[in-house]
This record gives C-alpha cells, sequence and structure tokens, in this order.
C-alpha cells in the first residue's frame, strides 16, 4: 500500500466529498483528495515553523552586520558614527590622515603632545644677547632675565614658597576630601548610568545575550513570575511608536504546575487608539494547539493512524468463487463498512450459493436472469452468507448482494 505524495503548499480549501461521487482510490482519486489537501497543509505548516523557528536565534554582531533574517538566524545592522550623526567610530594612531570619518587613539594624542612640547622647548630655549637683563622689578615685556635676576626672585620665591607650602598643605588637606567623595560620585552616576532600573527603564541600544553551555540551556533572557497561581503571568509586548501594545507573548501558570503560552494580534483595521489585541494562537500545557482561524488544529487534522483508520476501502476479487465474485467495503463508521458483493453463477433449479465474505447486519439481495430473462427467480440470504435461490430449469444469474458488515 504506498503514501499518499505531499506538496509543501498551502490549500485554500478542502474538498467535501459529494454523495454522488464515486469511491475512487489512488493518487488521483476523489477519495483521496480531501485528504492529500490535508496533508499538503500540514507539510506546509511544518516548513513555516521550522523557518520560524530558525530565523529567530540571534547572531553576533560583527562590523559587517546587516539587518538580515534567514535559515542561519537574524542580525542588524550597526550604526556609522559621523560628524552629524552618532555611532560606532574607527579608530586610528596614524596622525597624518585626513579624514572626517576617523577618530584618534591614546597613543597618537600623546605623540602630539610630545611634538608640541618639543616645539615649546625649542622657542623658550632661543633668546637674543641684547635681550637679557638683572632687573627684577622691570615692566619691559622684550628682555629676558639673567642669572642674576633669577637669583633674587627665586630667593623671593623661596619664601614666598615656604609660606605658600605651609597654608597649601592646610587646603590640600580639604582638597584631597572633596577630590574623594567627588570620585566616590562619579564612580557611583558612571555606575548608575550604564544600568537598567529595576523599576522600569528605557533603553535605546540593542541587548545581546550571549554564552552556551553544552548538552543544555545557554544563557538567555529569564522572565519570572513571583506572584504564582493559576492566572497569573509574565508577557512581552510589542508596540509601535505610541504607548499602545499592538501585540504580546502572554506565558501564564494554567494551574496544576502547569503553563500556557499565548499569542496576542492586532487585527487589520482595528482601532489604532485603542488596545485591539486578540489571542489568535495558542499552545496549551499539552502541547495541544489553538488558531482563531482553524479552532484546535487537531480537529482540523488527523495523525496517520487515524486517516488509515478511515481509509478502510476495500476490494477482493475471488475469481474461482463460481464464475467470479467481487466484495466492496466502503467504511461507514470506526466499525463497520457497507458491503457489496456481486457474483455470477449457472444453476440447475433450486440451489444454494455460498458467498465468499459474511454479513453480520441488514442485508438484501437481488438474483437476475443473465440468459434470456425468460426465468422467474426468488431469492433470500441465510446467515448472512449462503443465497438461497429458487428457479426453474438451468439458468445463469447475476447476484449482487449489499449489507453491513461491522465489528
Amino acid at each position: 500500500m504506498a503514501n499518499l505524495k505531499e506538496q509543501e503548499k498551502w490549500e485554500d480549501g478542502v474538498y467535501q466529498i459529494e454523495e454522488n461521487d464515486p469511491v475512487l482510490g489512488g493518487e488521483n482519486g476523489i477519495t483521496n483528495k480531501p485528504i492529500k489537501q490535508l496533508a499538503n497543509r500540514t507539510l506546509w505548516l511544518k516548513k513555516a515553523l521550522e523557518l520560524f523557528g530558525k530565523k529567530s536565534a540571534p547572531k553576533d554582531l560583527t562590523v559587517e552586520s546587516t539587518s538580515t533574517a534567514d535559515e542561519s538566524g537574524h542580525s542588524h545592522k550597526l550604526p556609522v558614527g559621523s560628524t552629524t550623526e552618532k555611532g560606532i567610530w574607527q579608530a586610528t594612531s596614524d596622525t597624518g590622515i585626513d579624514s572626517d570619518g576617523l577618530v584618534l587613539t591614546a597613543k597618537a594624542g600623546k605623540k602630539l603632545a610630545q611634538l608640541i612640547a618639543t616645539v615649546q622647548l625649542a622657542l623658550n630655549n632661543y633668546i637674543p644677547l641684547n635681550k637679557r637683563s638683572s632687573a627684577v622689578n622691570s615692566n619691559d615685556e622684550n628682555n629676558v632675565a639673567t642669572s642674576k635676576a633669577v637669583k633674587t626672585a627665586y630667593d623671593k620665591g623661596v619664601e614666598a614658597k615656604t609660606a605658600a607650602d605651609n597654608a597649601q598643605r592646610s587646603a590640600n588637606d580639604g582638597i584631597n576630601r572633596a577630590n574623594n567623595a567627588q570620585s566616590s560620585a562619579n564612580e557611583a552616576n558612571n555606575n548608575a548610568n550604564g544600568r537598567v532600573s529595576k523599576w522600569g527603564d528605557t533603553m535605546i541600544g540593542s541587548l545581546a545575550i550571549t554564552g552556551s553551555l553544552s548538552g543544555g540551556f545557554a544563557n538567555g533572557l529569564m522572565l519570572k513570575n513571583k506572584a504564582g497561581g493559576q492566572n497569573t503571568s509574565v508577557f512581552v509586548d510589542f508596540y509601535q511608536t505610541d504607548n499602545i501594545p499592538r501585540a504580546s507573548m502572554w506565558m501564564r501558570d494554567a494551574g496544576k504546575n502547569s503553563t500556557q503560552i499565548e499569542f496576542l494580534n492586532t487585527p487589520e483595521g482595528a482601532d489604532w487608539n485603542i488596545d485591539s489585541r486578540q489571542n489568535v494562537f495558542t499552545i496549551t500545557s499539552s502541547g495541544n494547539l489553538w488558531s482563531k482561524a482553524y479552532g484546535w488544529l487537531h480537529d482540523k487534522f488527523a495523525s496517520k493512524s487515524e486517516v488509515y483508520a478511515k481509509s478502510r476501502f476495500r476490494h477482493q476479487w475471488y475469481g474461482d468463487h463460481y464464475e467470479g465474485a467481487g466484495v466492496f467495503d466502503v467504511p461507514m463508521g470506526d466499525n463497520g463498512v457497507m458491503r457489496t458483493i456481486i457474483m455470477r453463477a449457472t444453476i440447475y433449479g433450486y440451489a444454494k450459493l455460498n458467498l465468499p465474505e459474511p454479513f453480520n447486519g441488514a442485508h438484501v439481495v437481488q438474483v437476475m436472469d443473465v440468459g434470456s430473462g425468460r426465468h422467474v427467480v426468488g431469492a433470500n440470504i441465510q446467515n448472512g452468507n449462503v443465497v438461497e435461490v429458487f428457479n426453474d430449469g438451468r439458468t445463469g444469474l447475476s447476484i449482487i448482494a449489499i449489507g453491513w458488515y461491522g465489528w
């Protein structure tokens, strides 16, 4: 017995077998048409769910990341910084590049500072001889002090420094305390700015969770229902540009230590100004699936064993039974079939003919003269498997019996 050939496509409808449709099996038989359409839908849904699971896996972000979603997962493009836009910048230690798209490293900054200091020292060491002066009270801005003037100024400076140092020591104690307090405050402020408040907050960037654990669950997002008890829950909401939720994934306690997941969505044409979410898909604790469009999916789809049980049409030919006999069983429920038997035989007068297979419910028999048609023939069935025929003379008969056979 061959299996139906499934196609990965969505069937817009399922054919309803009409009362006047013949019972016809095979790949393109009318009896197999609705079963084949349901099998196509099942394969299509299976492939769609597998692809959705693959696309929902996050990828690690790199400088070449793009906003894509495929069978290997999804990623997002990183914003590139510029003189007018916020974003991620590339650093360089090369101080000879003319570019608005790069930033300097600390190494490059140190190199520039050293060059500036070298130039300043060179300029300070260049003193013309006619610009020397030993005066320590001159206001002339064009002369440079000699060693004598410097010595005089130095001595006075030492006196002033000694007095200033004594005052500075007292001041330093206060400044150090203030600096320590400011450093602690800055660290606390920086720490707070980089954290998300447990009382609620807004993130302006992406949240990435990385980690791996061989043979088990990796690091991930954890939602805890601390209330506990039936109908308590946690959820993930999707918003547009306003403050009204448009879609949600709702995970709630279904009682008896079980959980249930529901997906809420806003239908097309809903009022944009109010929360119009509706439950469109439910996964129960036992794994049953409910869809707003189709209801309980197990009412729409049958397992392989159930489909086989409802496809018990059978035909059996008995070529050596009298002049040939055929049995046709058409399923009428899970516990029985409508059985039709056609048989040819030639008799001489009264006879009892055995049927190739029996009936065990209501049944009727029709016997006809297939010869000249001049014989009047009467018949009935005894014990569900013997046809009693009343006839006069030699007659070729065509026998049709219809009835119930159950188990």
